[in-house]
């Protein structure tokens, strides 16, 4: 565990399209006879074999195995994954209807669990090319744009916890992304939230470092991951759902 905060500011990096904006479907009401989570991500967090590699349904059912709603913003299948924090942005604000913090009356989710990161990286955009890669946010924006997310989920979230963002393999994958630039973006997205809650703890739930303990540092290859690729593997999706779990058990004190 570490450092969170606060912070307001209204940015749009980067231009996207209609389809690109959409939210998917609206929150459900919260359950009244048990613990709420918000699970929030790009496809690393969502659910195979809609992901060609993600941890969410795994961790869905550890948690309502224990008797924990879980929710993913926009919805476990209808393909609203949060791609970058300029999506982000958008489908927090109170203009969008279908907005993950729309939630009736006072009550708020006991844990919002945050995964940015693998799209405001991609590093490259072929000629032509649309979609994920035109999605790059410099990173002092990055940084931003995480501090007004967290602020935005404070208010709806009793515990916000941030997840660090998974490595990419020590080879160059898709969209030009690098070891070395997930350890830039974290290291950003760790400091800018810090600084911004401090003298309150930021919760982390330290992806990268589980699964680098694993894989060494450095890997080319790991069987927590598909070759040269960010997914996960079956047995990387246990692995990054069972630590999840834990971080979401630990921080409900269940």
């Amino acid at each position: 565990m570490a450092r969170l905060a606060v912070s307001f500011l209204l940015l749009a990096v980067n231009v996207q399209s209609q389809s690109d904006t959409n939210c998917g479907n609206a929150t459900l009401p919260l359950r009244s006879d048990r613990k709420n989570v918000l699970i929030v991500g790009d496809s690393i967090s969502m659910v195979d074999p809609y992901t060609p590699g993600g941890y969410g349904g795994i961790l869905r059912g550890l948690l309502e195995e224990n008797g924990v709603d879980a929710q993913h913003a926009g919805g476990w299948f209808s393909g609203a994954q949060d791609s970058n924090t300029v999506k982000g942005l958008l489908c927090t604000s109170p203009a969008q209807p279908n907005n993950y913090l729309n939630i009736s009356g006072n009550t708020k989710f006991d844990v919002c669990h945050l995964n940015w990161g693998l799209h405001d990286l991609v590093a490259a955009c072929p000629p032509g090319g649309t979609g994920e890669c035109e999605e790059h946010v410099d990173i002092p924006d990055y940084g931003e744009n995480l501090v007004t997310l967290y602020g935005r989920f404070k208010k709806a979230c009793n515990s916000v916890i941030w997840v660090s963002t998974t490595p990419n393999p020590n080879i160059t994958t898709s969209m030009n992304r690098t070891y070395d630039l997930v350890v830039d973006y974290n290291k950003e997205a760790k400091s800018a939230l810090s600084s911004s809650i401090a003298p309150e703890v930021l919760l982390i739930d330290d992806l990268w470092a589980d699964m680098i303990s694993y894989c060494g540092a450095y890997y080319t290859s790991c069987d927590l991951q598909l070759p040269k690729n960010v997914h996960l593997t079956p047995k990387g999706q246990n692995f990054t759902a069972y630590r999840a779990f834990a971080s979401i058990m630990s921080v409900l004190g269940l």
